[in-house]
């Protein structure tokens, strides 16, 4: 931003000194009388126009200067901006990798995870609410010794005996007044969990038409440049040729300010697109997860 600004700020101070120049034309021929009092109005509000919009510009420069002054703790002295035209600087993945990256970004993988705790939630909610079936068995043994007396010879009494006995049982258990609530519970977390994958696939659409057209800008970006620059040495050679026809007496002074502005609207031009071609990196930053940090330093 800082760059296009400044770029910016280039082609408005071209068109400036060319106004401020016309304006001071107008005023000496309105002293002399060859030009009427409206014609110098009107370039004096050409001129305030120019000078506003290029004070705004400076000023917006100076905040986006403080404001990395500030969030990287340095002095706006040490602050280093790349320069995405000066540094040739290119997106180095396919669009199939762009769109890998897309549904490996943090924030896909998050919403994955979040849909898959609402799923896992919605099963337990469901297990929950399944009637159980226990079953006990056991067997048992119990033997009993009889008594014995002493005294004169006598039959034994109480014999040994023995019984063996088993047991069989189930148990059925159903929540049924119960179930209706885990029902409801489950199905609501199923509904957060289809909610979320439904985002997530758009989320995925729209970060690819974004991609889409952040790489098509990006891979005409040099032959824009190219053009721009072409109109700008176009443009500067009309106003040395202007002048060198003014010098002989065969153009009007004010003639050199349609080149002027030529250059100018080159320049704003170029600031325009150079703040394009920001914005693609940073929109394709976003969508794929990159690190703008590394992507840079591997560039340096």
């Amino acid at each position: 931003e800082l760059i296009s600004i400044e770029n910016h700020i280039s082609g408005l101070l071209v068109e400036y000194i060319a106004a401020q120049s016309i304006k001071k034309l107008y005023s000496d021929n309105v002293d002399q009388g060859y030009t009427s009092i409206d014609v110098l109005t009107a370039q004096e509000s050409v001129v305030a126009s120019l000078q506003y919009q290029i004070i705004n510009l400076i000023t917006q420069h100076q905040q986006y200067l403080a404001q990395l002054s500030l969030l990287t703790n340095q002095k706006q002295s040490n602050l280093f901006v790349v320069d995405y035209f000066a540094n040739n600087s290119y997106w180095p993945y396919t669009t199939e990798e762009t769109f890998e990256l897309i549904t490996q970004s943090p924030t896909i993988e998050q919403d994955i995870a979040l849909s898959q705790q609402y799923k896992d939630l919605a099963a337990a909610a469901r297990k929950d609410n399944l009637p159980k079936l226990s079953m006990l068995g056991y067997v048992s043994y119990v033997g009993t010794l009889g008594s014995t007396s002493y005294g004169p010879p006598e039959p034994p009494s109480g014999a040994w005996s023995s019984q063996l006995s088993n047991y069989i049982g189930v148990n059925l258990t159903w929540k049924i007044f119960d179930g209706f609530s885990n029902y409801n519970t489950a199905s609501s977390y199923q509904a957060n969990a289809e909610a979320i994958d439904f985002k997530r696939q758009q989320d995925i659409l729209d970060a690819k038409d974004t991609a889409v057209k952040s790489l098509k800008l990006l891979s005409n970006a040099k032959a824009m440049k190219s053009s721009l620059s072409l109109a700008l040495d176009s443009a500067n050679d009309s106003l040395l040729v202007t002048l060198k026809r003014i010098q002989i007496g065969y153009e009007n002074p004010t003639s050199t300010y349609a080149s002027q502005q030529q250059i100018s609207q080159a320049l704003v031009q170029y600031s325009e697109l150079y703040s394009s071609i920001v914005q693609s990196f940073a929109q394709l930053f976003v969508v794929t997860g990159v690190d703008p940090a590394e992507f840079f330093d591997s560039k340096l």
